[in-house]
């Protein structure tokens, strides 16, 4: 997808070139038609637009004060998942499924940072982050997801000194918790780029 895209927006950009160097003329032609591809596209690949920003100064200034949205069908997922998501942590509770399977725990775990990241990602964060899914920006995504499930473990250990039981079963069970909450949040990290598009 990102291939195909970098190459149309590099023949739309070029193609008036001809074999010697472009007039004036031709060069605002041919920018012109890569304005219009990426905007006729519904979700440029954020890669590309970072890339081609960096290259093309006119594509810089047009993106300047720009934003990120999430498109249609990454809504929709984001808010499935947080919906089964929460479902699932429910009759973990009510069924007792934490103990009936001993990976049930850390599958859910992964599972839900993976839905509650994503979901940030594409209807919280891309009121705040300029258009280009860098390496940083998937870098701050997933430290949110993981500071989140941080912040849970902290509640669990609240939870054991409020009240009779053992929820944080050890400081392996723990840690093991955290790891799976970090590989959730950056699966969604590396995910939420295909559902953002320029704004």
């Amino acid at each position: 997808m990102q291939r195909d895209f970098a190459r149309s927006f590099r023949f739309a950009r070029d193609e008036t070139s001809g074999c010697g160097l472009p007039s004036a003329t031709d060069a605002e032609a041919s920018r012109q038609k890569a304005r219009l591809l990426i905007e006729e596209t519904e979700n440029p690949p954020c890669g590309i637009l970072a890339y081609e920003k960096e290259r093309e100064p006119w594509l810089r200034q047009s993106m300047e004060g720009a934003t990120m949205e999430a498109t249609s069908q990454g809504r929709a997922i984001a808010w499935s998942l947080a919906v089964l998501l929460l479902a699932a942590n429910v009759a973990g509770y009510a069924f007792d499924l934490y103990a009936a399977a001993w990976w049930f725990d850390r599958v859910l775990h992964a599972a839900t940072l993976f839905a509650i990241t994503f979901w940030l990602a594409l209807l919280v964060c891309t009121r705040v982050f300029r258009p280009g899914w860098t390496l940083i920006t998937a870098a701050m995504v997933t430290s949110l997801g993981v500071a989140i499930g941080a912040w849970w473990e902290v509640a669990e250990w609240a939870f054991d000194l409020l009240a009779p039981g053992n929820v944080i079963k050890g400081k392996n069970d723990t840690v093991i918790d955290i790891i799976m909450d970090t590989l959730g949040a950056v699966f969604a990290a590396l995910l939420a780029p295909r559902f953002l598009r320029a704004h």
